[in-house]
Protein backbone atom coordinates (compact mmCIF):
# COMPACT_ATOMS: atom_id res chain seq x y z
CA UNK A 1 0.00 0.00 0.00
CA UNK A 2 1.15 3.51 -0.81
CA UNK A 3 1.81 5.03 2.61
CA UNK A 4 2.45 8.52 1.32
CA UNK A 5 0.59 10.82 -1.00
CA UNK A 6 2.53 10.49 -4.22
CA UNK A 7 4.25 13.70 -5.21
CA UNK A 8 3.51 13.14 -8.88
CA UNK A 9 3.80 15.93 -11.41
CA UNK A 10 3.43 15.89 -15.18
CA UNK A 11 6.59 17.15 -16.84
CA UNK A 12 7.60 18.05 -20.36
CA UNK A 13 9.43 15.58 -22.56
CA UNK A 14 12.24 18.13 -22.72
CA UNK A 15 12.70 17.76 -18.95
CA UNK A 16 12.12 14.00 -18.76
CA UNK A 17 14.09 12.82 -21.80
CA UNK A 18 17.62 13.31 -20.38
CA UNK A 19 16.55 11.52 -17.20
CA UNK A 20 14.89 8.59 -19.01
CA UNK A 21 17.38 8.05 -21.83
CA UNK A 22 19.19 5.22 -20.01
CA UNK A 23 15.95 3.46 -19.07
CA UNK A 24 14.41 3.80 -22.52
CA UNK A 25 17.60 2.96 -24.46
CA UNK A 26 16.76 2.56 -28.16
CA UNK A 27 13.09 3.36 -27.48
CA UNK A 28 13.78 7.05 -26.78
CA UNK A 29 12.78 8.34 -30.22
CA UNK A 30 9.62 6.20 -30.35
CA UNK A 31 8.72 7.47 -26.88
CA UNK A 32 9.01 11.03 -28.13
CA UNK A 33 6.59 10.25 -30.95
CA UNK A 34 4.13 8.64 -28.50
CA UNK A 35 4.28 11.71 -26.24
CA UNK A 36 3.80 14.10 -29.16
CA UNK A 37 0.72 12.15 -30.26
CA UNK A 38 -0.76 12.04 -26.74
CA UNK A 39 -0.29 8.29 -26.26
CA UNK A 40 2.35 8.44 -23.50
CA UNK A 41 2.89 10.82 -20.62
CA UNK A 42 6.09 11.70 -18.71
CA UNK A 43 5.89 12.33 -14.97
CA UNK A 44 8.15 13.08 -12.05
CA UNK A 45 7.41 11.16 -8.85
CA UNK A 46 9.50 12.61 -6.05
CA UNK A 47 13.03 12.45 -7.46
CA UNK A 48 12.26 9.84 -10.13
CA UNK A 49 11.12 10.22 -13.72
CA UNK A 50 8.76 7.83 -15.44
CA UNK A 51 6.88 7.42 -18.68
CA UNK A 52 3.37 5.95 -18.58
CA UNK A 53 0.87 4.99 -21.25
CA UNK A 54 -2.45 3.19 -21.25
CA UNK A 55 -3.25 0.33 -23.58
CA UNK A 56 -6.90 -0.48 -23.04
CA UNK A 57 -7.18 -1.61 -19.42
CA UNK A 58 -3.41 -2.06 -19.07
CA UNK A 59 -1.22 0.58 -17.41
CA UNK A 60 2.24 0.48 -18.96
CA UNK A 61 5.36 1.72 -17.22
CA UNK A 62 7.43 2.34 -20.33
CA UNK A 63 10.45 3.62 -18.43
CA UNK A 64 11.45 4.53 -14.89
CA UNK A 65 14.62 6.19 -13.67
CA UNK A 66 15.43 7.26 -10.15
CA UNK A 67 18.33 6.26 -7.97
CA UNK A 68 17.10 4.34 -4.91
CA UNK A 69 13.50 5.53 -5.40
CA UNK A 70 11.60 2.47 -6.61
CA UNK A 71 11.10 1.16 -3.07
CA UNK A 72 9.28 4.38 -2.17
CA UNK A 73 7.37 4.73 -5.45
CA UNK A 74 6.36 1.21 -6.52
CA UNK A 75 3.20 1.04 -4.39
CA UNK A 76 2.29 4.58 -5.43
CA UNK A 77 2.53 3.58 -9.10
CA UNK A 78 0.16 0.69 -8.37
CA UNK A 79 -2.25 3.15 -6.71
CA UNK A 80 -2.06 5.45 -9.74
CA UNK A 81 -2.87 2.50 -12.01
CA UNK A 82 -5.89 1.66 -9.85
CA UNK A 83 -7.10 5.28 -9.92
CA UNK A 84 -7.12 5.33 -13.70
CA UNK A 85 -9.08 2.07 -13.81
CA UNK A 86 -6.33 -0.26 -15.00
CA UNK A 87 -6.78 -4.01 -14.59
CA UNK A 88 -3.10 -4.85 -15.07
CA UNK A 89 0.29 -3.15 -14.98
CA UNK A 90 3.03 -3.95 -17.47
CA UNK A 91 6.63 -2.96 -16.81
CA UNK A 92 9.46 -2.98 -19.33
CA UNK A 93 12.86 -3.27 -17.68
CA UNK A 94 16.44 -4.17 -18.49
CA UNK A 95 17.14 -5.00 -14.84
CA UNK A 96 17.33 -8.73 -14.22
CA UNK A 97 16.53 -8.45 -10.50
CA UNK A 98 13.58 -6.08 -10.75
CA UNK A 99 10.98 -8.87 -10.61
CA UNK A 100 12.42 -10.20 -7.36
CA UNK A 101 12.73 -6.68 -5.95
CA UNK A 102 9.10 -5.75 -6.73
CA UNK A 103 7.85 -9.00 -5.22
CA UNK A 104 9.91 -8.41 -2.07
CA UNK A 105 7.95 -5.17 -1.74
CA UNK A 106 4.75 -7.23 -1.57
CA UNK A 107 3.69 -6.72 -5.18
CA UNK A 108 2.60 -9.74 -7.18
CA UNK A 109 4.49 -9.29 -10.46
CA UNK A 110 5.34 -12.17 -12.76
CA UNK A 111 7.58 -12.55 -15.80
CA UNK A 112 5.29 -12.14 -18.79
CA UNK A 113 7.94 -12.18 -21.50
CA UNK A 114 11.72 -12.32 -21.77
CA UNK A 115 13.13 -10.47 -24.76
CA UNK A 116 16.78 -10.33 -25.83
CA UNK A 117 17.21 -6.82 -24.40
CA UNK A 118 14.50 -6.56 -21.74
CA UNK A 119 12.14 -8.28 -19.35
CA UNK A 120 8.40 -7.64 -19.50
CA UNK A 121 6.72 -7.94 -16.09
CA UNK A 122 3.01 -7.92 -15.31
CA UNK A 123 0.80 -7.58 -12.26
CA UNK A 124 -2.97 -7.61 -11.74
CA UNK A 125 -4.27 -4.61 -9.79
Amino acid sequence: MCTQKPNIQPVTWKEAKPQLVAALADYVEAAGVEIASGQAFPFKIGEAYTLFRAEGSEFVVVGYQGEHTLKDNAHCIVEIAKRVGAKTIRVHTQRRGELRFLNQLGLNFYLHEKRPDEFVLKCRV
